[in-house]
């Protein structure tokens, strides 16, 4: 989910996996596509919202890496697994790459003034309780390009694995990774039916 222009699918198919990529991003699907071609990959790749897309088949695993926890909502995300689970295996896995921006809060990591690049600086906006999110407005000092915002969601280790087992999902594991932007990776399995 979120394969984005398709380099970690193409990595997992190198180590002999299937793979199909989901991502709402058209220009994202484009750039796997071409890469695709190109390199005569056999990954499969879908432009479609994870949590309405429709699959042929069953899967042993669903990915969600990079940063992407951060663009979902508690509410998005709930609906993903929802729709992702029915095409899981018995007994199959969602492994969830993130960081835990709730953690970077506390420790005040997460700065109110933060210059990006020496053309670019962000600013966090405001918080949003009811959405658990944090509005960011980014700046072009240059005057090139108008003022966007992004909304980062946040999550927190124990906050994912209380919605991942109300959702049905146990956690195997969780340890930390050496990328700065996702630090931990969690490993959930689909409880059986009893």
């Amino acid at each position: 989910m979120a394969c984005g222009a398709g380099l970690f699918s193409f990595w997992l198919e190198q180590k002999g996996y299937e793979v199909v990529g989901i991502d709402i991003n058209k220009t994202m699907i484009e750039l796997a596509l071409k890469t695709k071609k190109k390199y005569k990959f056999k990954s499969q790749f879908l432009l479609s919202d994870a949590a309405n897309v429709k699959l042929e088949g069953k899967f042993d695993s669903a990915i969600i890496f990079g940063n992407t926890l951060f663009s979902l909502s508690p509410k998005t995300f709930v609906n993903i697994i929802k729709n992702i689970k029915k095409y899981l295996k018995e007994n199959g896995y969602v492994i969830i790459n993130y960081r835990s921006l709730l953690e970077k809060l506390a420790n005040k990591e997460w700065k109110d003034v933060y210059f990006d690049s020496e053309k670019i600086v962000s600013f966090n906006l405001k918080y949003d309780d009811s959405q658990a999110g944090i509005t960011k407005i980014y700046v072009d000092l240059t005057g090139e390009k108008l003022p966007t915002k992004e909304t980062f969601y946040v999550w927190s280790s124990g906050f994912l694995e209380a919605i991942m087992e109300a959702l049905g999902f146990g956690l195997v594991k969780r340890f930390e990774t050496k990328v700065s932007m996702c630090e931990v990776m969690d490993i959930y399995q689909l409880k059986s039916k009893e």
